[in-house]
This record gives C-alpha cells, sequence and structure tokens, in this order.
C-alpha cells in the first residue's frame, strides 16, 4: 500500500471510528446511573463504556487531523473503491467483521463460551495465517512469503502445506480459550455464556 493509499485509507476509517466512539458515548450516557438507589455514580454500568468511547473517538480525531494533513481526504472514487475492494487487506477486514458477527450473533449463547471461543480463534489464525498457492498480492512481504509459483493447488495441497498452520491455530486456540475461561470462572468468579 502507498503512503497515498494509507492517507486515504486512514481518513475513511478515522470517520467512522469517530461516528463509532460518538455513538458509544451517546448510548452509554442514556444508560441508567442508578442514583435512586444510592449507588456510586462511578459504578454505574454506562462509565466504562462512556471512557472507551472517548479514548476511541479522541484518537479518532488525532487519525483523522493527520490524514487531512497529509491530503488522504483527496479520494478518486471511481479507481480507489475498485483498487481498495481487490486489495486482500480490505478481503481480510471483511472476512475478520464477518467470522466475528459469526462468533458474537451465532455462537455465543448457543455453545458453550470455550467452544465457540475456541472456534472463532482457530478461524482468525487460519484467516491471516494461510499460505495459498494462487496468493501472489503478498510478495515481498516477509509476514506473508509468497509460494513458489510450482506449488500444486487444490484443496488437499493447501491442506498439506499448511498442516503446521492447523496445528498451531488449534493448538493456541484450545489453550487460550480454555486459560480464558478459567481464569474468568475460578478468579473473577464469573458465570461466562
Amino acid at each position: 500500500m502507498t503512503e497515498s493509499q494509507m492517507n486515504r485509507a486512514d481518513f475513511l476509517v478515522s470517520a467512522v471510528l469517530v461516528a463509532f466512539g460518538s455513538g458509544i458515548m451517546v448510548l452509554s450516557a442514556r444508560m441508567p446511573r442508578l442514583e435512586q438507589r444510592g449507588i456510586n455514580p462511578y459504578t454505574a454500568p454506562g462509565v466504562v463504556p462512556f471512557l472507551l468511547g472517548a479514548i476511541i473517538t479522541l484518537l479518532a480525531v488525532v487519525l483523522l487531523f493527520r490524514s487531512i494533513s497529509r491530503r488522504g481526504w483527496k479520494i478518486d472514487v471511481k479507481n480507489g473503491l475498485s483498487g481498495v475492494l481487490k486489495d486482500i487487506q480490505t478481503r481480510r477486514l471483511v472476512l475478520t467483521l464477518l467470522i466475528t458477527l459469526i462468533y458474537a450473533l451465532v455462537m455465543m449463547g448457543r455453545l458453550d463460551y470455550t467452544v465457540s471461543t475456541g472456534l472463532f480463534i482457530f478461524a482468525f489464525i487460519l484467516l491471516f495465517e494461510w499460505d495459498g498457492a494462487e496468493n501472489n498480492e503478498t510478495s515481498g512481504n516477509p509476514a506473508f512469503p509468497t509460494p513458489s509459483a510450482s506449488a500444486p493447488r487444490g484443496v488437499g495441497p493447501a491442506i498439506k502445506r499448511n498442516r503446521k498452520v492447523i496445528l498451531w491455530a488449534a493448538v493456541e486456540a484450545v489453550i487460550a480459550s480454555g486459560i480464558t475461561a478459567t481464569v474468568f470462572h475460578y478468579l473473577f468468579l464469573v458465570k461466562l455464556p
């Protein structure tokens, strides 16, 4: 991604985050303060979300001003949109949003917390570590090594090529979800869904 593309991306993302953080602040300010019950105002349920929304908004405004100073507001809609849609980073962002929504809206509450969190972590790791032979867009990036052009294609060879990734994703998913569930259950005494 070139510097001008990064500045445009910063501009768009910061505008969305300003709206998102502001929305969090508004919604958390509407939460009950429980004053009629004599509860300390600093323990009201909306305090932490309000602070998080304020932090998101503040940092997004800083990013917005930085992108504006670097002319990130100059967006070539015709060529810029098609370039963004073809970019592997955009596809990964959309897939991340998709698996996060599936985790939060479909799996949580229907499956055990440890199972649903383990599946989410497993899918997330595979999303970012999968080595696809047909993916040449990441060449030159040491974080995403490009496989050789002669690598066999198809599901079977892809699974064979990614055996270590699949194994480590499963190990990390089991460990992370197990530790999280154990800490919340025994240390924080919180019953997870």
